[in-house]
């Protein structure tokens, strides 16, 4: 049950981070508070994954970018 968690947050992180590389996804991902929310997948732990942090921080670089993502 955990892996399919895992893999589930990892998939989910991936297609968030292909949407906020444009520029309306951008926007609907700092109206949605997703920085706030997929910060905690940065930190490797045993039940994150190299992969998680590489997406989060894929996220967070592109809604930064937008002026109220540096907010």
């Amino acid at each position: 049950m955990q892996d399919r968690f895992a893999k589930i947050a990892e998939l989910c992180l991936r297609a968030i981070g292909n949407m906020s590389i444009n520029h309306d996804g951008k926007e609907e991902c700092i109206e949605n508070g997703i920085i706030a929310t997929c910060y905690k997948y940065l930190a490797w732990s045993e039940e994150r994954s190299y992969e998680d942090a590489l997406n989060t921080s894929l996220i967070l670089m592109s809604t930064s970018i937008h002026l109220e993502g540096k907010n």
